[in-house]
């Protein structure tokens, strides 16, 4: 029997990716992806399941331009969430 830990545990990116799809803040999503990024540990395929989890779609690209254009949405969605819960 295979006694592995679970993926979470062994791949940081998995346990970031988790971590984003768990919070509903968006700062903290932000600061998630700032960091997945700074480790290296976005790709496509992450980029794609962020934006779906938020609704909405990054167009394809190069992998820097897709991660701004998705912290570019999570500002707008941060700066509008703080608004709306304010007024």
């Amino acid at each position: 029997v295979d006694d592995k830990s679970d993926d979470t545990e062994q791949d940081p990116a998995v346990r970031d990716m988790l971590a984003f799809l768990d919070t509903d803040d968006f700062d903290e999503k932000y600061m998630i992806i700032e960091h997945m990024a700074q480790n290296d540990e976005l790709n496509d395929t992450y980029i794609d399941n962020m934006a779906a989890s938020i609704d909405i779609v990054i167009d394809d690209g190069p992998l820097d331009g897709r991660i701004r254009e998705l912290l570019k949405c999570l500002d707008t969605r941060k700066r509008f969430e703080n608004t709306r819960l304010r007024g």
